[in-house]
């Protein structure tokens, strides 16, 4: 979504590489039997509430132009 943060930092350890990308970063898997998971993961070091809008009918889920809208709050848990 337009108003989603973005976070900046180092790739990975071993380059100095620097990305921006969203805050959220989302993937959607589809199971043998037809099953469809979308999944979330929130890269920031907090909250970020986002709406994201899946289109049933581009995943092959619904006829015609079935579209659902679903808000969601992601937080980020560290261990320490």
């Amino acid at each position: 979504a337009p108003d989603t943060p973005t976070v900046t930092a180092q790739w990975q350890s071993k380059t100095t590489d620097v990305v921006t990308m969203s805050a959220i970063q989302a993937s959607a898997w589809q199971a043998p039997d037809g099953r469809l998971g979308f999944f979330y993961t929130n890269v920031s070091e907090e909250d970020v509430p986002f709406r994201h809008t899946i289109d049933l009918w581009e995943y092959g889920l619904l006829p015609g132009d079935g579209q659902v809208n679903v808000q969601i709050r992601l937080s980020t848990f560290n261990e320490g």
